[in-house]
């Protein structure tokens, strides 16, 4: 094992004892372990990076992403860790870590438990940092069907100018000024993420870096899946450290190999 590195497919485990259990037995065996959150890599979005700070925008104090899709009857069950697991990682990959999320999910024609189709959430991030991530792939209209899937609304503000756009065109506005910056994105989502996600991974084994998305930071995002679907379920807002990473937590439609044995712990 200690011969091979691993990029894994996001989300990083449907299961928090697993993912743990992963994150601890590669670092024992020197594995680098890369989780594959290819929205922090979208040309599009990398883009617009230069632009997060106070000289263009002051002190930053929203951001939303919004996704609509076309999948009714959504294949991956949980629409949170499948698809709005890109933006918890690309929010706490821009504004740092998560420190409560409100959710409000919905699964169409069947319980959440059974898989939400749509979710809302509301979060504050530990940098204060307010926030809207909305993922709906339950609508069966014509409206529903208008944007392929790389198609994310995004928008941030504050106090002097702000962002808004989508992976193929993004603005740049500084109140006070006249001319907009449009900056120049001339990849794709498909397969530009995927490609950039696996040569900044082939760098960082190259120089000896830590992957932008590698396990350990990424257990993170597993525990603001976790809080996102205990809002749901509750109707409260739920506090991040409220999950903590010992506890059981799992959305996995299967027994978990490894979750519950030794090798967990």
């Amino acid at each position: 094992m200690a011969s091979k590195h691993i990029l894994c497919q996001k989300p990083f485990s449907m299961n928090l004892c697993q993912a743990v259990a992963m994150v601890k037995v590669c670092e024992k065996y020197g594995v680098e372990l890369m989780v594959n959150q290819n929205s922090c890599f979208v040309p599009g979005f990398l883009a617009i990076e230069p632009y997060l700070s106070d000289k263009y925008l002051g002190t930053i104090y929203y951001a939303s992403i919004i996704c609509d899709g076309w999948f009714l009857n959504f294949p991956e069950k949980h629409i949170i860790p499948a698809m709005m697991v890109h933006h918890i990682g690309l929010i706490y990959k821009w504004f740092g870590k998560f420190k409560q999320v409100y959710c409000q999910a919905h699964g169409h024609n069947r319980s959440i438990d059974q898989g939400e189709t749509m979710a809302v959430t509301q979060f504050t991030t530990e940098s204060d940092i307010q926030g809207l991530l909305s993922c709906n792939w339950a609508s069966s209209g014509r409206a529903g069907h208008k944007h392929p899937h790389p198609h994310e609304e995004i928008r941030i503000q504050g106090t002097r100018g702000s962002i808004y756009g989508n992976s193929r065109e993004m603005v740049v506005h500084e109140e006070g000024k006249n001319d907009e910056i449009r900056p120049r994105i001339e990849e794709t989502w498909f397969p530009n993420a995927f490609g950039n996600t696996m040569s900044h991974f082939m760098d960082c084994l190259r120089d000896g870096k830590k992957p932008l998305t590698n396990g350990r930071e990424n257990l993170h995002v597993v525990q603001v899946i976790f809080a996102m679907f205990q809002s749901a379920k509750t109707g409260r807002c739920v506090h991040i450290d409220e999950i903590s990473l010992h506890d059981d937590y799992d959305l996995s439609p299967a027994p978990v190999i490894g979750a519950t044995d030794g090798f967990a712990h």
